[in-house]
């Protein structure tokens, strides 16, 4: 399904005809949803139906802000969708915003006219991020990165001009364990295999395509194993394809991109041994040196 909605935006456009892909997984695409479902029961990885969330049969694209523009936003990548009321200050009802987002993809993905109810969803799901994500703890790269490139704007805004996307597009406990393993020893479930059926250069979603839907100027990645340089699964993802069908905008140049580790550990932010304190200021200098390549072109 391409939407060519033409009170849309080219990058609008492209980002919906990618995202409905997404939503669209236990309908278009059984074979990886029942294997992801599969995957996800046996380690008792699935949200209780009663989170607000917690339609199983639900598949999440992810975020495109509204402020977003070509060659100069910054799309951040996770590795798999938890817990959305997570974080916040308890200024909101996270709970409420959820339910939300999730009747929003489900009437999309269900609706007979996905064209003409592209921009409803796109909206809504702009709305609901923007008030969720600032509270989420794996956003805290993206702000510092976003707080040095537009410190003139509004806190409050600065997402708007990001995206957000995760390289597993169902939703998983984290920390879950096999129900077959013996209670002594537990197994728990590895991320990596939902990331590479959904977002590998082999798998259902190519990150390839997304990238090269919206072009960002710098990719930031929780997942430190898929450094294009020295990740241990460096080879198994391809950031940018030939986008023969979606020509790539004037100005811009293949996206930045930082593998960081996003764990919990010591470590957490680290790329390639530097702490965030080091190469965070670094990306920023580059970031805008090529969204103001883009501007000159305009």
């Amino acid at each position: 399904m391409v939407i060519n909605n033409p009170k849309l935006l080219d990058w609008e456009n492209h980002w919906l005809s990618w995202a409905y892909r997404v939503v669209r997984m236990n309908v278009d695409k059984r074979e990886h949803f029942c294997w992801c479902r599969d995957r996800l029961t046996k380690f008792n990885a699935e949200y209780s139906e009663s989170d607000p969330a917690g339609d199983p049969t639900l598949r999440w694209p992810g975020y495109i802000g509204k402020f977003w523009k070509p060659g100069c936003g910054v799309l951040f990548v996770g590795s798999v969708h938890a817990d959305f009321t997570a974080g916040g200050d308890g200024s909101i009802d996270r709970s409420e915003y959820v339910r939300r987002l999730a009747e929003a993809n489900r009437f999309w993905r269900d609706n007979t006219d996905p064209v003409r109810t592209a921009e409803a969803y796109l909206r809504e799901t702009q709305r609901i991020y923007a008030a969720l994500a600032p509270g989420w703890a794996r956003g805290t790269v993206l702000a510092d990165v976003l707080e040095s490139l537009m410190r003139e704007l509004d806190p409050a805004t600065r997402f708007q001009h990001a995206a957000w996307t995760n390289l597993a597009h169902c939703r998983a406990k984290p920390g879950a364990e096999s129900t077959a393993s013996p209670e002594a020893n537990p197994k728990k479930m590895s991320e990596y295999p939902l990331q590479l059926k959904c977002s590998s250069k082999n798998g259902v979603f190519p990150i390839g395509e997304l990238v090269t839907a919206i072009w960002p100027a710098a990719i930031l990645v929780s997942v430190k194993l898929v450094d294009p340089e020295f990740g241990s699964y460096r080879r198994q993802y391809e950031w940018v394809i030939d986008p023969s069908t979606l020509p790539r905008p004037l100005g811009v140049q293949d996206p930045l991109i930082r593998a960081f580790d996003g764990s919990t550990r010591t470590e957490a932010g680290f790329w390639q041994g530097s702490p965030r304190a080091v190469w965070v200021p670094n990306a920023v200098k580059e970031i805008r040196s090529r969204c103001n390549a883009v501007q000159q072109v305009e």
